[in-house]
């Protein structure tokens, strides 16, 4: 796994991968992406999800577009955009989620974009350590959002209500 992260470029080998003691705990696993948001770091286990590598590598893919990328003068991938949702990766590790649709917006915005039999979910990773979602439930009821603190329980509430409405 170590050499799949280190070919998409976001692993950071400085920090040893297995059985360290860091701050006192144990720590078993890689850090991905250190971020300042916090709760920020990705760290790859035994227990993280398959769809959180494939979100990732798509990610990496999209920073490599440059200005205009959509004939229409979109701006590359941002750096906070793509802290974000590193981080947002992390708080949603151990979800049993499809692989999103990882897709940069025009901002250089993040969207994560879920669909679950008959439920959607879009989350657009901002500037400014903004979210905003739209949840489309199968009656055609859409619900949309922004939310700027305690992002991560909000993004867990969100996915939740993707897998169990």
């Amino acid at each position: 796994m170590l050499n799949e992260m280190l070919d998409f470029g976001v692993t950071n080998t400085n920090i040893p991968a297995f059985g360290t003691v860091r701050y006192g705990q144990l720590f078993l696993g890689m850090v991905v992406n250190q971020t300042t948001i916090t709760g920020g770091n990705l760290l790859l286990r035994g227990t993280t999800a398959p769809w959180v590598i494939d979100a990732a590598k798509k990610l990496e893919a999209l920073g490599t577009l440059p200005i205009g990328w959509d004939s229409y003068g979109g701006l590359p991938l941002d750096s906070d955009a793509k802290k974000l949702t590193v981080s947002a990766l992390g708080w949603l590790e151990d979800k049993n989620l499809p692989v999103p649709a990882v897709v940069l917006g025009s901002a250089g915005t993040v969207q994560l974009e879920w669909r679950v039999k008959d439920r959607e979910l879009e989350i657009e990773l901002g500037k400014n350590q903004t979210v905003e979602f739209v949840k489309l439930a199968p009656e055609g009821v859409v619900e949309e959002g922004e939310e700027k603190t305690n992002l991560p329980q909000r993004l867990r509430s969100l996915t939740w209500w993707l897998l169990y409405g």
